[in-house]
């Protein structure tokens, strides 16, 4: 090996090195905006493909630091309840409904029950007991 080869290589270890140094280091901190995109990007392609089960797997495991309005908007995307109401302050454990669909009969790990009346959509009222 020439001196002329081993002073630029020494050179290049001197400036070089460095400099990829510092652009390894932003690419570790690309790397976490760059895993929220790939996981946004992919939680869209599975809502395309009517995946919802797989958007959610994708926006769960998106980094929490970098999620936004995107992340939000796909999430009620994913969402596949028909409808939502709140009532129950515990895990609900069994649900029964009347034939005619308009009665919703509710038991939760609270030792409560409850009697969902339907009135109008998508409101129903509540009877509740406690055993």
């Amino acid at each position: 090996m020439k001196i002329s080869t081993i002073l630029i290589t020494i050179m290049l270890a001197h400036f070089v090195a460095p400099m990829l140094f510092a652009q390894s280091g932003k690419s570790r901190v690309n790397a976490g905006w760059d895993s929220y995109i790939a996981h946004i990007g992919a939680a869209a392609a599975s809502l395309r493909l009517h995946e919802t089960s797989d958007a959610k797997r994708w926006l769960n495991a998106a980094p929490l630091k970098y999620r936004g309005w995107e992340w939000g908007y796909l999430n009620v995307e994913a969402d596949q309840s028909a409808a939502t109401f709140a009532g129950n302050s515990a895990a609900v454990t069994a649900i029964a409904v009347s034939p005619d669909g308009k009665i919703l009969a509710t038991a939760s790990t609270d030792k409560r029950s409850g009697c969902w009346i339907h009135q109008t959509v998508p409101s129903f009222s509540r009877s509740s007991t406690k055993n």
